[in-house]
């Protein structure tokens, strides 16, 4: 244990290893580097891998074979190309959605301005008609105001 905290190789923290020999010696002087609880509990329920692994026999190695999935040739490429092909397909399809949204939205705008147009016009020709209205009583009271005159 002492050898591999010593020539241990820590990047990320220079102080780890003068931090664990330190808890070294001090548990080494007690005596109290392993748990007895839980060795016991340990030598309790995995003691035919414990045999076999003092035997020098590897149990797991054995047992787990670590499979490798080697990619053909160019298959990470396909991969690739259909991510960027799918990604660009939804791209047309969202600019599209934006597209006929963005039609729908001018042509009620130009609906909401014709009908507003109309509704001013009809407003402009009923003042003339009511001016022209006024004006022909005017002109009709004049009229009957110079005849009563004479």
């Amino acid at each position: 244990m002492k050898g591999k905290v010593e020539h241990s190789r820590c990047d990320f923290d220079h102080l780890l290893p003068d931090r664990i020999s330190v808890w070294v010696r001090k548990n080494t002087k007690t005596n109290t580097l392993v748990d007895a609880k839980l060795w016991t509990a340990i030598q309790k329920h995995f003691s035919a891998q414990l045999e076999a692994r003092q035997a020098g026999k590897d149990i797991l190695g054995s047992t787990q074979e670590v499979q490798q999935k080697v990619c053909e040739p160019g298959e990470i490429r396909q991969e690739y190309e259909n991510f960027l092909a799918q990604e660009s397909q939804e791209a047309i399809q969202r600019k599209n959605k934006e597209e006929v949204a963005s039609i729908r939205l001018i042509q009620q705008l130009q609906e909401e301005e014709r009908i507003r147009q109309q509704e001013l016009q009809q407003q402009q020709q009923s003042v003339a008609q009511e001016d022209f209205l006024l004006a022909l009583k005017l002109e009709v009271g004049v009229l009957c105001g110079k005849e009563a005159d004479k």
